[in-house]
């Protein structure tokens, strides 16, 4: 495996985004896990995705974060801005020879 994305890159790209980890459905509403502050790419541009009930979505940014990051569909997220959103789609890239391994966050 290799490494995550380079600290560098974060330092100089990065932002600081809140996840809270979706832990299910409780009585009351969703449950979420303590909020954790990474920092990641965060990508703000429009594109039409499937959410994980392969429903089509309009997303509005994507995050970028080292691998082992907790961020399952329907995760809160807090952007730099201020505004909350939710996880529609996750996926782990694995760098190999092309690229840094990550984790892309697609939000809502």
């Amino acid at each position: 495996m290799t490494a995550g994305i380079p600290a560098f890159v974060l330092a100089q790209a990065g932002q600081n985004v809140t996840i809270r980890p979706y832990q299910g459905s409780g009585p009351y509403g969703p449950v979420y896990g303590a909020a954790v502050t990474v920092r990641a790419i965060v990508v703000y541009a429009r594109r039409l995705v499937r959410d994980d009930q392969a429903a089509e979505v309009l997303s509005e940014s994507t995050l970028y974060c080292q691998p082992g990051t907790t961020a399952p569909p329907e995760s809160e997220v807090t952007l730099p801005d201020g505004r909350k959103t939710v996880v529609l789609q996750r996926k782990e890239h694995h760098g190999g020879t092309l690229g840094p391994s990550c984790v892309e966050a697609v939000l809502a």
